[in-house]
């Protein structure tokens, strides 16, 4: 019966404010009280292979180019690795506080001081250090703990319970040394919060564990396409700071693009210093060769060779230059070789190549299916371990690709020698012509030879450090930001307080029904007419509802009261029941004794 039941509610209406309102205090007191959790968004846009434009390619220095899959690039942004640098380059060393009204809030960028420790010092980690301003020349510190944590800043290693104690009270001036058994640090007071009222205020600072900070912020990092079909990333970070975590995000997909860039530079990098070592033993040997030339014109009073011995030189330097490009040719796979045996996990920085000028397109081919097998196992690595069956498997197929590589690269070796020598008899033999030559002009033609020698290889060394200097200026990232973390633009996800408010509401009203139906439910007392009804057959002949007045003949005294007219009714209903019988029983009842 709804009705029955909504005027059994009714009846309880105070008790229904009394709910409400202590619920909707409880929700005011919960969001008062409870740290809020913010989120922060930015979007990356991971290019795929054809819509790149690689300057390495167009010079024809890179044929390594391997194709991004979007779950490893969310793999390595959710990695330990990159959150770990954007820590230590955001030098989140100390962390601030503030207590007010009962409430821990953390400062970031607003601190009143900055606490600098020593980096040759161990530190306690997650120790609460108490600071209360006196003035702008003193404060007084406060910590104590058991059992604590050291760490290292400068090795960024951890000392698991390397301190037994740590205590400190004392007042102290700003810029002071603060030194105990296990700490050293000093505290400068912030010049631009001066203006502000910092006096007698608690401020807490903690040095941080690095690694369990790197921990908590990639556990916060969520990242997921903008869509099925698309390549934008949209990367999210939650945190109790929203200046903290805007920083953080930011910095982060700049360690990201950074570490890109960096992968792409070291092709350039590594070409360039094969080249500057090159350089370094042949411009001696060009300035030798140019200054023998020289003081040799000088004394003999010649400065060229005649028509005759010119066609001999021309053709001498022609087989030079052949013969300066087959000894670069054979010092690069020399280099190569060595390379490929000493490398292990990393190949990020071999030398293709094209880059020193060479067409092989055996040696090219197998180079980067090397690069991109290591790029298969190193984007593995971020999900698995090294034990996984898919990584033994890449690690076999990367030994097999070695030893063809070292196979072909011997055989070219072998090959470069032959041509070297065949050249060196091709030079031989013109080297008999010269001797035919007048003395004067053999001298001067040697002196020359030796200098355009030097000076081929010089010359050529100098155009490919040109190419990969120009190459790695050029690099850019694979990827690129579209929209990155703004100030002040951030969601409160915890706690929601207007859903609390609704909820405490919502409950106010439920509780209380709840509560008023069980116990209706439960009741197994007859409380009114109906129950009566329900339960029995037999003909109710009246009731009479309990009196306040003091007199029990209550009919002579008040004989137009309520309880006077239910005793009328109820006497005339047993003149009406008792009609015709002899025997009558009547139960009468009552709610007390």
């Amino acid at each position: 019966d709804y009705k029955v039941l909504f005027f059994k509610i009714y009846s309880y209406w105070y008790f229904f404010l009394i709910t409400i309102f202590i619920a909707v205090l409880i929700a005011f007191l919960f969001n008062k009280y409870t740290p809020s959790v913010y989120k922060v968004k930015s979007t990356v846009l991971i290019k795929d292979d054809k819509s790149r434009m690689d300057p390495q390619a167009l010079l024809g220095i890179s044929m390594m180019s391997s194709s991004q899959n979007i779950q490893n690039e969310i793999g390595i942004l959710k990695s330990y690795t990159i959150s770990n640098k954007t820590v230590k380059k955001l030098d989140l060393k100390v962390s601030y506080f503030i207590e007010e009204n009962f409430i821990t809030r953390e400062l970031y960028d607003e601190s009143p001081f900055v606490v600098i420790p020593e980096i040759e010092y161990l530190q306690p980690a997650n120790i609460k250090f108490l600071v209360t301003v006196l003035s702008t020349n003193e404060f007084k510190i406060e910590a104590e703990g058991e059992s604590i944590d050291l760490y290292n800043f400068s090795t960024y290693e951890n000392i698991p319970k390397g301190a037994d104690r740590v205590f400190i009270n004392g007042i102290y001036t700003f810029g002071q040394d603060i030194e105990g058994e296990n700490f050293r640090f000093k505290i400068i007071l912030n010049e631009d919060l001066l203006d502000t009222e910092i006096k007698n205020k608690k401020y807490i600072f903690i040095f941080n564990n690095i690694d369990n900070l790197t921990k908590t912020f990639s556990n916060s990092i969520e990242i997921e396409a903008i869509n099925r079909d698309a390549s934008i990333l949209e990367i999210s970070v939650k945190g109790n700071n929203s200046k903290k975590i805007i920083d953080f995000l930011n910095t982060l997909i700049e360690t990201y693009l950074e570490r890109s860039l960096e992968k792409k530079n070291l092709i350039a990098s590594s070409t360039i210093g094969f080249i500057d070592a090159q350089l370094g033993d042949i411009a001696d040997s060009l300035s030798v060769a140019e200054a023998s030339l020289q003081d040799f014109r000088m004394a003999s009073s010649v400065m060229n060779i005649d028509y005759q011995a010119q066609q001999v030189f021309d053709q001498m330097k022609q087989f030079e230059t052949e013969r300066a490009a087959l000894v670069v040719q054979s010092k690069y796979y020399n280099h190569l070789k060595r390379y490929i045996e000493q490398s292990r996990d990393n190949i990020d920085e071999i030398i293709v190549p094209s880059s020193m000028g060479i067409d092989d397109p055996m040696i090219t081919q197998l180079i980067s299916e090397l690069v991109k097998l290591h790029s298969e196992k190193a984007d593995l690595l971020i999900k698995t371990t090294p034990k996984n069956p898919l990584v033994v498997t890449i690690d076999m197929k990367i030994s097999n690709v070695k030893n063809n590589m070292l196979e072909n690269i011997t055989n070219i070796i072998s090959a470069s020698e032959i041509a070297i020598n065949d050249k060196n008899n091709q030079i031989r033999l013109l080297a008999e012509r010269i001797d035919r030559l007048p003395a004067t002009q053999r001298q001067l033609f040697g002196y020359e030879r030796k200098f355009k020698f030097n000076d081929a290889i010089y010359t050529f060394l100098m155009q490919k450090r040109s190419e990969a200097a120009i190459t790695k200026a050029s690099n850019l990232p694979d990827n690129e930001v579209i929209d990155i973390a703004l100030p002040g633009v951030y969601e409160t996800v915890f706690p929601k307080k207007n859903l609390n408010f609704a909820i405490a509401i919502l409950l106010g009203l439920i509780l209380p029904i709840i509560y008023i139906t069980v116990k209706d439910y439960l009741n197994d007392k007859i409380v009114e007419r109906k129950d009566v009804e329900n339960i029995t057959k037999l003909p109710i002949i009246g009731h009479i509802i309990n009196s306040r007045n003091a007199s029990n003949i209550i009919v002579a005294q008040s004989p137009k009261s309520s309880i006077a007219e239910s005793l009328r009714s109820i006497r005339t209903n047993i003149q009406f029941f008792s009609k015709g019988k002899e025997k009558l029983v009547i139960l009468i009842t009552s709610t007390m004794p």
